[in-house]
């Protein structure tokens, strides 16, 4: 389940209102008693698509910043390249 280690669900088992607590936890919803199972699905639901959306989005970061390095290391080969050509033409 590593796909899902920093997907953070707090449940409390008590009728205690303590938000703060549970916020500071890492929760993002604070769900109490009473409660509808159909909300909790859907907020769970809610957190799981917002999980790949961020994953989607960290994976194109990955890639764009490795397409970025390869055009600057090619770019840098070529100016050290001409460099390397002009100064062979002058001396």
């Amino acid at each position: 389940m590593k796909a899902f280690s920093d997907l953070r669900i707090h449940f409390t088992l008590s009728e205690e209102r303590n938000e703060d607590r549970g916020l500071k936890l890492g929760a993002v919803y604070y769900i109490t008693k009473p409660f509808s199972p159909e909300l909790v699905k859907s907020r769970v639901r809610n957190q799981l698509e917002l999980k790949r959306y961020k994953d989607h989005l960290e994976e194109l970061v990955a890639l764009q910043t490795k397409q970025l390095l390869n055009e600057l290391i090619i770019t840098t080969l070529f100016l050290v390249f001409d460099t390397v050509q002009y100064y062979g033409e002058i001396t």
